[in-house]
């Protein structure tokens, strides 16, 4: 292992001194980062958005904002250079609708009272959100929420994504959103546009375990909260218009939030992805003449009439319903109503263009980024226009979010968010190359940043209503992707997609997957969220139609098998825990970065640290004297798997690190 870090440090060292000694050549590596603030990328396809794509065309980028775009460019002689042969330049692909940047409340779970388990812990937030979490926080802004990094806003970016709207979590009047970019060390560096619209949600919140319970209810709490804010409006301006003798009303943060919303100054965003609760929010708009804007919109293909006439556009999300048991060849077949939603989903952005509405594309709520541009591509085969399908990704998008006139397009003056792609966008071998935001090339990261500490075999306990049974579930990670499935007779081998991602005090992890269950005799899918501490996780599990169940569980210890990292030779494992001091020699220069390294047994683990930080370790083993490991390293920005062999000797160390550029010798010495 401590070979291994020893690898990292030396590629690390050997590509940033390469970058150091060619300060004028062109980046031919994604993601390169140069202590410039000027780029040219010269010689690619430009798709602008806002008008006929350019075949070969250059775009100088400098201070953050697009300086110029065009075939007779003139390239300045300060700029950084890349070289765009091969490559697409598109504007930064934006999310119509995401809580990226907003903790969720499931993270106070962690870090309770001193003493309680993850579970109690966890059952505790249940108890308290539910007696107490408010359902109409029309005052709560996303910017003042937001919290800057995190694996799901890495995600995003790797996927070539530069900028969302976010909102704030849980409720019916859930706040005022904001437009960030994806990258910022502080959360006011993110934040591109606040406020951007009023979000209303027809979901039962969570956590809320009495009123509003039904659909009815939470219209009622809807149409209460507009009712309130008029006459709190009317009070106020008799107030200002003649004070003297009358009572000063009190102030209401949150009626006072409603107000822009009711004179038509800001949008309302209604969640609604049913036909009835698309009628439902047009109902309310035109009773209170709010700016509506339909969020979802699974049936707005049945509502074209009305929203043409009433002027609504859709911010229509791409989270195709799946069918999470057809490898299962004991389940039941699926209802007509959800063949036909299956069928109809990727027709529907198709049958909203042909109706000239607007509409932007929004990610809703799917558990892995890669369904995005894979489910753009479905509605492209369906009836929507390629040209159309870009324009929901960028410019319409921007429009309908107030942002046209910063982001959206690739145009003289707008902000140099951009997504650089080796391939078409509708390429399904397409690579993201570079993500530039502000300005900025963006670190690209590595593919398999899902945590790895939350895969395993797991025993889940719960109560499906016929007592308390215990669900054996295989978290599994591989070539970067998530996956779970139930170890069960009868169950499919087939994983389904699973998302887990660090809590923001990086104690824990947040872990969401969906399941087919057999209850009552029939095949259900079971959606767990759960709280990953260690090797204990705890949550809460919902089925359609049923009250949500607690469930918690343990993942099983298994021993490596003989030539997976214990004792394959029967050889105990040298000490190599410690600080090491390692040399290697490129290009004439000496380069001493520094490996801290612990070990149980043949595993290691560690950190290395370099005038580039630190950087954290994994999966090290060591057998005998030998070191032995990989690991996927990003180099400024590009990503590079490493292979490491190497002897131990003492408190010597000596070996080569191999990678794609060759292998690279060096040594180390432990004080």
């Amino acid at each position: 292992m401590n070979r291994r870090v020893s690898s990292f440090t030396a590629l690390l060292f050997v590509f940033l001194l390469l970058v150091s000694v060619h300060t004028k050549a062109q980046i031919d590596r994604p993601g390169e980062l140069m202590n410039v603030n000027s780029y040219a990328i010269t010689n690619a396809k430009i798709v602008t958005a806002a008008g006929t794509p350019i075949d070969k065309g250059t775009v100088i980028i400098r201070d953050g904002l697009i300086r110029a775009v065009g075939t007779d460019v003139k390239i300045p002689s300060d700029v950084r250079v890349i070289d765009g042969a091969g490559l697409t330049v598109y504007p930064g692909l934006i999310d119509t609708v995401t809580n990226l940047g907003i903790p969720a409340q499931q993270q106070a779970a962690t870090g309770g009272r001193p003493g309680a388990s993850p579970r109690e812990d966890f059952q505790q937030l249940l108890a308290n959100a539910g007696q107490s979490a408010p359902v109409v926080k029309a005052e709560a802004t996303a910017a003042e929420q937001i919290k800057p990094g995190g694996d799901q806003v890495e995600s995003w970016r790797n996927a070539g994504f530069t900028s969302v709207l976010s909102i704030p979590r849980d409720g019916i009047v859930l706040g005022q959103s904001a437009v960030i970019n994806l990258a910022g060390d502080k959360a006011e560096d993110l934040v591109a546009r606040t406020p951007v619209a009023l979000h209303i949600s027809f979901a039962q919140p969570r956590f809320s375990f009495g009123y509003p319970n039904s659909l009815m209810g939470v219209i009622t709490v809807i149409r209460q909260s507009f009712l309130d804010a008029k006459h709190y409006a009317t009070l106020q301006e008799q107030y200002r218009a003649n004070p003297r003798g009358l009572k000063r009303p009190d102030f209401d943060r949150s009626l006072e939030a409603l107000l822009p919303a009711l004179k038509g100054d800001m949008p309302v965003i209604f969640t609604a992805d049913s036909e009835r609760e698309i009628h439902r929010a047009l109902d309310i708009a035109q009773e209170f003449n709010l700016k509506a804007v339909i969020a979802g919109g699974s049936e707005s293909y049945k509502c074209v009439e009305r929203l043409q006439r009433m002027n609504v556009p859709v911010l229509l999300s791409l989270n195709f319903p799946k069918r999470n048991t057809s490898d299962n060849p004991e389940a039941d077949p699926e209802s007509m109503e959800v063949l036909r939603a299956r069928a109809a989903a990727p027709k529907t952005a198709g049958k909203l263009a042909a109706a000239k509405i607007p509409f932007a594309f929004q990610s809703g709520g799917m558990t892995s980024i890669a369904d995005f541009l894979a489910n753009v591509q479905k509605s492209k085969e369906n009836g929507l226009d390629a040209a159309e399908a870009v324009q929901a990704m960028t410019m319409r998008a921007a429009e309908l979010l107030g942002v046209a006139d910063r982001l959206g397009s690739v145009e003289v003056g707008k902000i140099a968010n951009l997504t650089v792609l080796r391939g078409d966008i509708f390429d399904s071998k397409r690579k993201v190359a570079y993500v530039f935001i502000d300005g900025k090339p963006v670190n690209l990261k590595a593919a398999g940043s899902t945590a790895s500490e939350v895969s395993g075999k797991w025993a889940l306990k719960t109560d499906l209503g016929e007592g308390e049974t215990t669900l054996q579930v295989n978290l599994k990670q591989e070539q970067g992707a998530l996956t779970a499935a139930l170890q069960a007779k009868g169950a499919p081998d087939k994983g389904q997609p699973a998302a887990a991602r660090r809590t923001d005090d990086n104690s824990s992890y947040q872990v969401l997957f969906t399941l087919p269950l057999t209850v009552g005799g029939q095949t259900v899918e079971g959606a767990f969220r759960g709280i990953v501490v260690g090797n204990e996780m705890t949550g809460t599990l919902e089925i359609k139609g049923r009250a949500p169940v607690n469930f918690s569980g343990k993942k099983s210890e298994e021993r490596p098998a003989p030539g997976a990292g214990g004792k394959p030779d029967g050889a105990a494992p040298v000490d190599v825990a410690g600080t090491w001091n390692l040399t290697l020699n490129v290009g004439g220069q000496t380069l001493t970065p520094t490996l801290v390294l612990k070990q149980q047994g043949a595993s290691v683990t560690g950190t290395l640290v370099s005038q580039f930080g630190p950087a954290e370790l994994s999966e090290g083993t060591v057998n005998g004297s030998t070191l032995t490991a990989t690991a996927t390293v990003n180099v400024g920005g590009q990503s590079l798997r490493i292979s490491i062999n190497g002897t131990v000797t003492g408190n010597q160390m000596e070996g080569t690190i191999t990678s794609p550029q060759g292998a690279i010798p060096f040594t180390g010495t432990k004080p």
